[in-house]
């Protein structure tokens, strides 16, 4: 299920609507790493992309029901 999720936000992504870091040295951009059960998306810090993002994660919840632990959740800024 958690593909699916890849999937939509590495097409925003590709759309423009989504910024994400670019990898040092490279033009590449970095969204997802998962390792087991987690996942962490990387995205710039700009409010209007922050909540575009966070407009996907409720529109993937409610598609297939399964829900963010916002609890679990952090965010950090690299500035």
């Amino acid at each position: 299920m958690v593909d699916a999720l890849n999937v939509v936000v590495k097409r925003a992504m590709v759309a423009g609507n989504l910024k994400c870091i670019s990898l040092p040295r490279d033009n590449s951009q970095q969204i997802t790493s998962q390792y087991a059960d987690e996942t962490s998306f990387t995205v710039k810090a700009e409010e209007t992309n922050v909540d575009y993002f966070v407009g996907i994660l409720h529109k993937f919840g409610n598609a297939s029901g399964l829900k963010i632990n916002w609890h679990k959740s952090v965010a950090y800024w690299c500035g």
